[in-house]
């Protein structure tokens, strides 16, 4: 069985205590205690057993997941899936324009965005600064 992230929430009954392996000690003093454990389904059912022994109401279930959009989006704010492209250069994480979200082209709003967008998102301060100061400007106006 796999080790997974479990939410733990006791309310009311007899106070215990649980110390589980790879886990801080944890202690339920009787009014209500939420905790988190890396446990597996087997021993959250151990668990849910105790509790339910000393008259608690437990609700127990595991933390949600990333879903796979999640985790795309994850990748590509990281970069990663970009094959043997990479960021135009170091300052475009910083930069307002960066959207590493643009599938096709350079991550680069102020080039890709439409032009509604961009003479919209041109009123902000930071973002004409930030093209302004960009060092690579010459290089995407020239690729797009």
């Amino acid at each position: 069985m796999s080790h997974e992230i479990w939410t733990v929430q006791v309310q009311g009954g007899t106070p215990f205590g649980l110390g589980i392996a790879g886990n801080p000690r944890v202690e339920h003093n009787g009014g209500m205690s939420v905790f988190h454990l890396v446990i597996t389904e087997q021993q959250a059912e151990v668990i849910k057993d105790i509790a339910e022994r000393r008259e608690c109401k437990i609700e127990i279930r595991p933390m949600q997941k990333q879903t796979d959009e999640q985790k795309s989006e994850r990748m590509a704010l990281l970069g990663i899936q970009r094959g043997e492209k990479c960021w135009p250069c170091g300052a475009c994480p910083n930069c307002a324009w960066f959207d590493p979200l643009i599938e096709v082209g350079e991550p680069c709003g102020h080039i890709s965005w439409p032009v509604e967008t961009r003479a919209a998102f041109e009123e902000s301060d930071k973002a004409a600064k930030d093209w302004e100061e960009c060092p690579v400007k010459e290089r995407l106006s020239q690729a797009s």
